[in-house]
């Protein structure tokens, strides 16, 4: 539907300058702008907090370091917005595990908002991808419903979590 303008507005046998009254209605439905990536960004960045980290991450969480432990809840809230492949990669320190990194790839591009949580010396292995599991994850499940709320709020979207 084209915008109403003054030459295309039919206003029948109305006589400018008269009383009479003349009705026009529009849809009242908001237009949705499409997200940009950098709102996207700034939605998770802004929804990194302590009770959406990771219980053995929490130790290094800070206000200072706040994507620290998102990795696992971050990727899934990409892949909730945005489909395509989780990846998950061993982490060592002086060449000994000391966790695990979750990331995803989109359309053939890895995409990884909690890169930046790593300290100096750890190292981030080959990554493998995984099938996303069906329904809740089961560790980590408060986070995961914390920070998703937080982010899909961030970006106006609808914040109802599927339970099954």
């Amino acid at each position: 539907m084209q915008p109403a303008t003054k030459d295309s507005l039919d206003l029948g046998n109305h006589v400018p300058g008269s009383l009479d009254t003349i009705t026009v209605s529009a849809m009242a439905t908001p237009v949705r702008r499409p997200l940009t990536l950098a709102a996207v960004e700034a939605a998770f960045r802004a929804s990194f907090a302590r009770d959406s980290c990771a219980e053995d991450d929490l130790p290094l969480w800070s206000p200072e370091n706040p994507a620290r432990g998102h990795c696992a809840v971050a990727a899934l809230t990409v892949n909730d917005l945005f489909g395509g492949e989780l990846l998950l990669a061993t982490v060592e320190r002086d060449g000994v595990r000391t966790g695990y990194h979750y990331w995803n790839r989109l359309a053939g591009l890895d995409v990884d908002l909690t890169a930046d949580q790593f300290l100096p010396g750890e190292v981030i292995n080959e990554p493998e991808a995984l099938a996303r599991p069906a329904g809740r994850p089961t560790m980590y499940a408060d986070q995961y419903d914390a920070f998703r709320t937080r982010v899909f709020g961030e970006l106006g979207l609808e914040t109802r979590i599927s339970r099954t």
